[in-house]
């Protein structure tokens, strides 16, 4: 399952979707909007929404990364985070 975290003033927020994603190539999105909502969706539905309670404010202590935590971790995970498929592409837009 899709799952957008990060760490607001020490303070950590989670978006998860309630779903898997398909076992085929699929395009996900993960979108911040000005207000602080955050949608995870693919090209045809919405697979989780939430609300930050600000947007970033200062440079983040780590970089983003996209299918691991390989840093200093967001969370203590009870598992190995990495994502096991395959990214085909990436990209970070911004309005």
């Amino acid at each position: 399952k899709p799952v957008f975290s990060c760490r607001l003033g020490g303070d950590l927020h989670t978006i998860r979707s309630t779903q898997l994603l398909p076992m085929s190539r699929t395009a996900l999105s993960v979108q911040v909007e000005k207000n602080g909502r955050v949608t995870l969706k693919t090209r045809s539905e919405i697979l989780g929404e939430g609300m930050l309670p600000r947007l970033f404010n200062s440079h983040p202590q780590d970089p983003l990364e996209i299918g691991n935590d390989s840093l200093s971790t967001l969370v203590n995970y009870p598992f190995n985070p990495r994502f096991k498929g395959k990214i085909h592409e990436t990209k970070l837009k911004f309005k």
